[in-house]
């Protein structure tokens, strides 16, 4: 399955996403926990995306789940990686779809390391 989008959609820039990571902060220091996890998350696949998109795999259009097997199944995504990006994944689907996530609270450090950790990993300073 495909996202939605226009053929010429790229991912968020590296600059984008890491201003846009900024701005998470602040709406954690707001209290603003759902709105941070879902910002987040959409941070979370622009780095996939972004990345899928370097090692020349042709998944920047596929859904999430498809495009985090296939990171994992070619070594892009480690297996704890993986593992917290499933985990996060069920928090998110519930939060868009509007059913209680009670457990977001605790998964949005999480979160927020996962993406800072891949960016870290994927595109060093």
């Amino acid at each position: 399955p495909l996202v939605d989008g226009t053929a010429d959609s790229k991912p968020l820039a590296l600059a984008q996403i890491r201003s846009r990571l900024q701005r998470v902060d602040n709406l954690v220091a707001l209290g603003e926990t759902e709105g941070a996890f879902l910002t987040l998350w959409s941070l979370l696949e622009a780095v996939l995306r972004r990345r899928a998109e370097e090692v020349q795999l042709p998944l920047e259009r596929l859904d999430t789940s498809t495009l985090i097997n296939h990171l994992y199944s070619q070594g892009e995504l480690s297996i704890e990686q993986f593992d917290v990006v499933m985990e996060l994944r069920d928090i998110r689907n519930a939060a868009a779809h509007g059913f209680a996530t009670p457990n977001l609270p605790a998964a949005l450090p999480k979160l927020r390391n996962l993406v800072a950790e891949l960016i870290h990993y994927w595109w060093p300073d």
